[in-house]
């Protein structure tokens, strides 16, 4: 089920003005697999982007090229044309509607027959892998039988039973139809609960769904218009919703330039972060899992924990605390201790105050892979006099490139400052510097040079140690976007020429190309 933090925070703003609601950048939470929580199994995957070969369409200029429309019916050859090659149901979005589910699944036009395949199954019976495993067998005799439309459904779960959950189920049955040669007779709907932002949808069209079926978000809309929490009528809640998931949808399509849903459906455009390779193979063959963890016993026992809740302790879903900390909810490495003990640290320079967010830090629930990691005893024993004294270390320190605009000036200024202090160096980022900052302790060593930016000038350049130039850079997904391509050349020339009044630094800046882009 959905929590109240998902019902308030993801499906109100959609509901309501048919925008996914607007949040800040980053993620402190645990990964799926190292959270103490349980965590939906979309939350194991990452969608792949296009870095720099391939600039990313921006799906609002680019509209006209690019499409939701989802096609049903068999696939017939693409090398030849007949009048039965247009005898297909055509859907503006892969986002159905109730009026559109059940017209699919009431449908008596002859080459559509629909079957409902349940993912509910019973644990006491058989184990998740096998019930998957069984569910494929089932759609591949019902696809022989004739039925084009399948329906994956975890609808109407009962005590006792567990659902397949709908990824899984749709993965695997994606696969196995593709593998016996029956995938394009078919086509796959996904009725499920568990879909209701826009990258579990994503998720399900990209391991192979056809069309989705989010009932449950449609219940939630239902009670969010009954309550008043949103003051819309339920025809216009839904819509909005869907024109939000279909908004997200064209969003994450762009991100690799890909221009229709049909050429991303079943593309497994993701990366799989903390799951088994059993899991991997029999669901999501292909996708990279560079980090193992979750095995299909580990899947079955979060869907336990969740039955157990729900029939026996009849607890109230956990609040969330996913998007926003919560107390006594999922764990943020940004948690409200630990930012008022840096504040107090900060503020007072005491050693002890800073110790003490050390400790906040150091002794923090599993959150990342580092804290997997620990020192062996014996294993690091190198005498003190041949490390390098802190005054020396400290000046291999650069500070990350963050853009003045990402950062206030004031921000900027204390990194450039605190660097130049230690003998480190810091980073202008793209969005430049003050000239008033150039030859003052406050003036970044390393500047960068990214395609498109403005305020590139010789004055700029020779008033650093390391120049950091982008080339070819693509733009970064999300909403907004950056110019591809870098006039490399044009730069360098900058650098060549003196201008009346600047004259060049010598010995010339380090020019720092990536070696991904333009190898040594």
């Amino acid at each position: 089920g959905a929590s109240s933090e998902e019902r308030d925070q993801v499906l109100r703003p959609m509901a309501e003005g048919g925008q996914e609601a607007v949040g800040s950048m980053g993620d402190d939470t645990p990964m799926a697999v190292l959270s103490a929580k349980v965590r939906t199994p979309y939350d194991y995957f990452r969608q792949q982007f296009a870095q720099v070969t391939n600039p990313p369409i921006d799906p609002l200029r680019e509209a006209i090229v690019m499409s939701l429309e989802t096609c049903i019916g068999r696939e017939l050859s693409v090398f030849s044309e007949s009048a039965d090659h247009a005898d297909r149901i055509i859907l503006t979005s892969p986002v159905l509607s109730p009026a559109k589910m059940r017209a699919l699944e009431d449908n008596n036009r002859a080459g559509y027959k629909a079957q409902r395949f349940g993912l509910n199954y019973n644990p006491s019976e058989i184990g998740l892998k096998a019930a998957i495993e069984r569910l494929c067998k089932d759609v591949e005799q019902g696809v022989r039988d004739g039925s084009v439309i399948i329906i994956l459904s975890d609808y109407g779960v009962e005590k006792g039973q567990l659902p397949i959950h709908a990824l899984l189920a749709t993965g695997a049955v994606h696969h196995h139809l593709t593998n016996v040669g029956l995938r394009c007779d078919a086509n796959i709907i996904v009725s499920t609960g568990t879909a209701r932002d826009p990258h579990q949808v994503a998720a399900l069209v990209g391991y192979g769904a056809t069309a989705v079926f989010p009932y449950l978000s449609y219940h939630i809309l239902n009670d969010l218009v009954h309550t008043h929490e949103v003051l819309v009528d339920i025809d216009t809640a839904y819509k909005n919703y869907r024109r939000a998931i279909n908004k997200g949808l064209m969003k994450i399509l762009s991100k690799m330039g890909i221009s229709t849903i049909a050429s991303y459906r079943g593309a497994q455009l993701f990366e799989a972060i903390g799951l088994a390779d059993e899991v991997v193979d029999l669901c999501f063959a292909g996708t990279p899992s560079r980090i193992k963890g979750a095995e299909f016993t580990d899947i079955e026992d979060d869907a336990r924990l969740l039955a157990a809740d729900a029939w026996i302790n009849r607890k109230p879903i956990a609040p969330g605390g996913i998007l926003k900390y919560m107390h006594g909810q999922e764990y943020h490495a940004y948690n409200p201790d630990v930012v008022q003990a840096m504040h107090k640290a900060v503020k007072s320079g005491d050693y002890n105050a800073w110790r003490d967010v050390a400790t906040l830090v150091n002794e923090r629930p599993t959150a990342t892979l580092r804290d997997l990691l620990t020192f062996k005893p014996g294993m690091c024993s190198i005498p003190l006099e041949e490390v390098e004294p802190v005054s020396e270390i400290v000046k291999r320190f650069d500070s990350a490139a963050m853009s003045l605009g990402a950062l206030s000036p004031e921000a900027h200024e204390a990194l450039a400052e605190a660097m130049n202090t230690l003998g480190g160096r810091s980073n202008s980022g793209e969005g430049g510097e003050d000239p008033a900052r150039y030859g003052t302790i406050k003036s970044s060593k390393i500047k960068q040079i990214a395609s498109g930016r403005f305020g590139v000038t010789p004055h700029y350049l020779v008033n650093a140690e390391v120049l950091q130039i982008k080339v070819a850079q693509g733009a970064k997904p999300g909403e907004g976007g950056q110019l591809p391509g870098g006039k490399v050349n044009d730069l360098i020339a900058k650098l060549r020429y003196s201008v009346p009044g600047v004259t060049l630094i010598s010995p010339p800046p380090t020019i720092f190309i990536p070696s991904r882009i333009w190898p040594s």
